[in-house]
């Protein structure tokens, strides 16, 4: 499971806010914004790996209603007062392949 801060969880899911931008993204796209962002060149193939998984096919009104859900809680926490980490799983149970979750500690 590959865990983001929460400052880069926030910036890629502006930039990527569905599964269809996340499945239409390029490497090319990808190694771009992960330069802008300063990642490693192993966390960028880490994180690339896991964008890459399949995911469950998500009906469109689902997609939006998460959407405006993810952009109404990202105005209300006052972009970033409280800690938030973002983990990318790829598991039946989560057709989206994300959860957020409290940072530990």
């Amino acid at each position: 499971m590959a865990e983001l801060t929460t400052a880069l969880a926030r910036e890629f899911l502006q930039a990527y806010p569905t599964p269809a931008a996340v499945a239409g993204l390029t490497e090319r796209q990808w190694q771009r914004w992960a330069r802008a962002h300063r990642l490693s060149e192993a966390r960028t193939q880490e994180l690339w790996a896991v964008l890459q998984r399949p995911q469950l096919p998500v009906p469109a009104h689902v997609v939006r209603a998460k959407a405006r859900l993810m952009e109404a809680t990202r105005q209300c926490s006052g972009e970033g007062t409280r800690e938030w980490s973002i983990s990318l799983r790829n598991s039946p149970g989560e057709p989206s392949g994300w959860e957020s979750q409290p940072a530990n500690g």
